[in-house]
Protein backbone atom coordinates (compact mmCIF):
# COMPACT_ATOMS: atom_id res chain seq x y z
CA UNK A 1 0.00 0.00 0.00
CA UNK A 2 2.83 2.51 0.99
CA UNK A 3 4.69 1.98 -2.24
CA UNK A 4 1.37 2.11 -4.46
CA UNK A 5 0.36 5.21 -2.78
CA UNK A 6 4.16 6.89 -3.01
CA UNK A 7 4.16 5.57 -7.12
CA UNK A 8 0.52 7.49 -7.44
CA UNK A 9 1.50 10.87 -5.61
CA UNK A 10 4.69 10.42 -7.20
CA UNK A 11 3.53 10.42 -10.80
CA UNK A 12 -0.10 12.03 -10.08
CA UNK A 13 -3.48 10.04 -10.24
CA UNK A 14 -3.80 10.80 -14.34
CA UNK A 15 -0.02 10.87 -15.02
CA UNK A 16 0.99 12.15 -18.36
CA UNK A 17 2.37 10.23 -20.87
CA UNK A 18 6.07 12.43 -20.97
CA UNK A 19 5.63 12.05 -17.34
CA UNK A 20 6.10 15.99 -17.17
CA UNK A 21 5.00 16.60 -13.61
CA UNK A 22 6.44 12.91 -11.87
CA UNK A 23 9.56 14.56 -11.01
CA UNK A 24 8.18 17.31 -9.56
CA UNK A 25 5.89 15.69 -7.31
CA UNK A 26 8.19 13.11 -5.93
CA UNK A 27 10.01 16.11 -4.51
CA UNK A 28 7.26 16.93 -2.14
CA UNK A 29 6.98 13.20 -0.98
CA UNK A 30 9.10 11.51 2.06
CA UNK A 31 8.07 8.36 3.85
CA UNK A 32 8.37 8.09 7.47
CA UNK A 33 8.04 4.25 8.70
CA UNK A 34 8.46 2.47 11.81
CA UNK A 35 11.24 0.26 12.45
CA UNK A 36 9.33 -3.05 13.32
CA UNK A 37 12.63 -4.68 14.80
CA UNK A 38 12.27 -7.01 17.42
CA UNK A 39 15.85 -7.47 17.96
CA UNK A 40 19.48 -5.95 16.65
CA UNK A 41 19.95 -6.69 12.98
CA UNK A 42 16.59 -7.28 12.51
CA UNK A 43 15.16 -5.17 9.30
CA UNK A 44 11.69 -6.26 8.61
CA UNK A 45 11.00 -3.14 5.99
CA UNK A 46 13.98 -3.29 3.99
CA UNK A 47 11.50 -4.31 1.31
CA UNK A 48 9.32 -1.83 1.85
CA UNK A 49 12.61 0.74 2.10
CA UNK A 50 13.85 -0.58 -1.36
CA UNK A 51 10.54 -0.62 -3.09
CA UNK A 52 9.06 2.78 -1.91
CA UNK A 53 12.85 4.98 -2.25
CA UNK A 54 12.49 5.69 -6.13
CA UNK A 55 8.89 7.29 -5.56
CA UNK A 56 9.78 9.74 -2.67
CA UNK A 57 12.62 12.23 -2.23
CA UNK A 58 13.85 10.46 0.56
CA UNK A 59 12.83 7.88 3.28
CA UNK A 60 13.30 7.62 7.14
CA UNK A 61 12.64 4.39 8.81
CA UNK A 62 12.80 5.46 12.73
CA UNK A 63 16.01 3.89 14.98
CA UNK A 64 13.28 2.73 18.17
CA UNK A 65 10.97 0.03 16.96
CA UNK A 66 8.03 2.31 16.37
CA UNK A 67 6.72 6.30 17.47
CA UNK A 68 5.67 5.40 20.94
CA UNK A 69 8.96 3.93 21.74
CA UNK A 70 10.49 8.11 21.84
CA UNK A 71 8.48 8.97 24.16
CA UNK A 72 9.85 9.52 27.76
CA UNK A 73 9.34 8.59 31.07
CA UNK A 74 8.07 11.68 32.33
CA UNK A 75 5.37 12.49 29.57
CA UNK A 76 4.20 9.14 30.11
CA UNK A 77 3.83 9.55 33.65
CA UNK A 78 1.38 12.50 32.63
CA UNK A 79 -0.58 10.40 30.25
CA UNK A 80 -1.78 8.04 32.36
CA UNK A 81 -1.25 9.36 36.31
CA UNK A 82 -2.81 6.03 37.66
CA UNK A 83 -0.19 3.79 39.65
CA UNK A 84 -0.73 0.56 37.94
CA UNK A 85 0.66 2.42 34.60
CA UNK A 86 3.74 4.04 36.62
CA UNK A 87 4.40 0.73 37.53
CA UNK A 88 4.57 -0.48 33.84
CA UNK A 89 6.53 2.84 32.93
CA UNK A 90 8.79 2.39 35.67
CA UNK A 91 9.30 -1.36 34.51
CA UNK A 92 10.05 0.01 30.60
CA UNK A 93 13.18 2.43 31.72
CA UNK A 94 14.66 -0.09 33.41
CA UNK A 95 14.30 -2.02 30.27
CA UNK A 96 18.32 -1.03 28.75
CA UNK A 97 18.70 0.83 25.99
CA UNK A 98 19.03 -2.19 23.37
CA UNK A 99 16.00 -3.59 25.16
CA UNK A 100 13.47 -0.43 25.12
CA UNK A 101 14.75 0.49 21.38
CA UNK A 102 13.02 -3.72 20.13
CA UNK A 103 10.38 -3.84 22.95
CA UNK A 104 6.79 -3.73 21.43
CA UNK A 105 4.96 -0.55 23.03
CA UNK A 106 1.51 -1.73 22.38
CA UNK A 107 1.52 -5.52 22.22
CA UNK A 108 4.92 -5.92 24.87
CA UNK A 109 5.70 -9.39 24.76
CA UNK A 110 2.61 -11.18 23.01
CA UNK A 111 2.47 -12.89 20.05
CA UNK A 112 -1.14 -13.60 19.66
CA UNK A 113 -3.11 -10.18 20.29
CA UNK A 114 -6.54 -12.01 21.38
CA UNK A 115 -4.69 -14.80 23.33
CA UNK A 116 -4.02 -14.93 26.87
CA UNK A 117 -1.15 -13.14 28.49
CA UNK A 118 2.64 -14.48 27.84
CA UNK A 119 4.87 -15.39 30.76
CA UNK A 120 7.89 -15.30 30.43
CA UNK A 121 8.56 -18.88 30.13
CA UNK A 122 6.07 -19.50 27.28
CA UNK A 123 7.87 -16.16 25.59
CA UNK A 124 10.89 -18.67 26.02
CA UNK A 125 9.48 -21.69 24.95
CA UNK A 126 7.17 -20.45 22.23
CA UNK A 127 8.52 -21.68 18.98
CA UNK A 128 7.04 -18.35 17.29
CA UNK A 129 10.07 -16.41 19.23
CA UNK A 130 13.18 -15.92 17.92
CA UNK A 131 16.33 -17.16 19.48
CA UNK A 132 17.40 -13.28 18.77
CA UNK A 133 14.08 -12.01 20.78
CA UNK A 134 14.84 -14.47 23.62
CA UNK A 135 18.53 -13.40 23.94
CA UNK A 136 17.76 -9.68 24.18
CA UNK A 137 14.61 -10.02 27.16
CA UNK A 138 16.19 -13.12 28.74
CA UNK A 139 17.61 -10.28 31.42
CA UNK A 140 14.42 -8.58 32.03
CA UNK A 141 13.03 -9.91 35.66
CA UNK A 142 9.76 -11.41 36.04
CA UNK A 143 8.11 -8.40 38.13
CA UNK A 144 8.77 -6.24 35.03
CA UNK A 145 8.04 -9.04 32.83
CA UNK A 146 4.84 -9.39 34.09
CA UNK A 147 4.25 -5.63 34.29
CA UNK A 148 5.26 -5.24 30.86
CA UNK A 149 4.31 -8.51 28.84
CA UNK A 150 0.98 -6.65 27.86
CA UNK A 151 2.38 -4.02 26.56
CA UNK A 152 0.83 -0.55 27.09
CA UNK A 153 -1.80 -1.18 24.33
CA UNK A 154 -3.10 0.53 21.29
CA UNK A 155 -4.51 3.54 23.20
CA UNK A 156 -0.68 4.98 23.99
CA UNK A 157 -1.07 6.32 20.39
CA UNK A 158 -3.33 8.75 21.47
CA UNK A 159 -0.81 10.62 23.29
CA UNK A 160 0.47 12.12 19.86
CA UNK A 161 -3.44 12.69 18.89
CA UNK A 162 -4.76 14.67 21.85
CA UNK A 163 -3.76 18.03 22.26
CA UNK A 164 -3.24 18.07 26.17
CA UNK A 165 -0.68 14.80 25.93
CA UNK A 166 1.34 16.07 22.47
CA UNK A 167 4.67 16.03 23.03
CA UNK A 168 6.03 19.49 21.93
CA UNK A 169 9.31 21.39 21.53
CA UNK A 170 9.14 23.02 25.51
CA UNK A 171 8.85 19.76 27.19
CA UNK A 172 12.66 19.24 28.68
CA UNK A 173 11.74 15.91 28.96
CA UNK A 174 10.68 14.65 25.28
CA UNK A 175 14.16 13.25 24.07
CA UNK A 176 17.45 11.96 24.55
CA UNK A 177 20.31 12.76 23.02
CA UNK A 178 20.59 10.13 20.06
CA UNK A 179 16.55 10.35 19.52
CA UNK A 180 17.32 14.11 19.43
CA UNK A 181 19.54 13.78 16.87
CA UNK A 182 17.83 11.94 14.83
CA UNK A 183 14.81 13.75 14.78
CA UNK A 184 17.19 17.35 14.10
CA UNK A 185 18.04 14.89 10.94
CA UNK A 186 14.78 14.49 9.66
CA UNK A 187 13.70 18.41 9.99
CA UNK A 188 16.92 19.32 8.46
CA UNK A 189 16.00 16.14 5.69
CA UNK A 190 12.49 17.59 5.41
CA UNK A 191 14.12 21.93 5.52
CA UNK A 192 16.81 21.07 2.57
CA UNK A 193 13.74 19.87 0.49
CA UNK A 194 11.75 22.55 0.60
Amino acid sequence: MLTRSAAVLSGGVWPRRDAAYERALRLWACVLIDNDARFPGDNPNEAIVSEVTPYVTFVHQLRRRSIESYLPAEKLRRFNPAPEFGRKVNALFRLDEKQRIHYDMKRGFRYDRDGPPTSKASYVANPAVTSQEKASFQSVGETDWSELMNGFGRAISRIYVDEQHRPNSNDSSLVDVADKREILRLVKAIYERI
